[in-house]
């Protein structure tokens, strides 16, 4: 689909290939995902958008996943 290349050659062209992945288990869910299209001031650091994600470890019971979403939250907040 359009603006989900990652792979630029500096260009900050966003059609191109996507080539650059995150790759989790089930055992996580995801909660965000973006290509950071940032350029910097003096240029972009590299020739490849950075990927972006938000992971959440699923937990065995009801009172873990409150305590891992506590971080979270604070994260999302900002």
């Amino acid at each position: 689909t359009h603006a989900e290349g990652t792979f630029h050659l500096f260009t900050g062209w966003r059609c191109g290939r996507r080539m650059d992945w995150i790759l989790a288990t089930p055992r996580f869910q995801t909660i965000r995902c973006e290509i950071d299209h940032t350029r910097g001031p003096h240029g972009y650091p590299s020739d490849h958008f950075p990927v972006i994600a938000i992971l959440r470890a699923r937990a065995e019971d009801e009172s873990a996943s409150k305590r891992l979403d506590e971080p979270l939250d604070a994260l999302l907040s900002n």
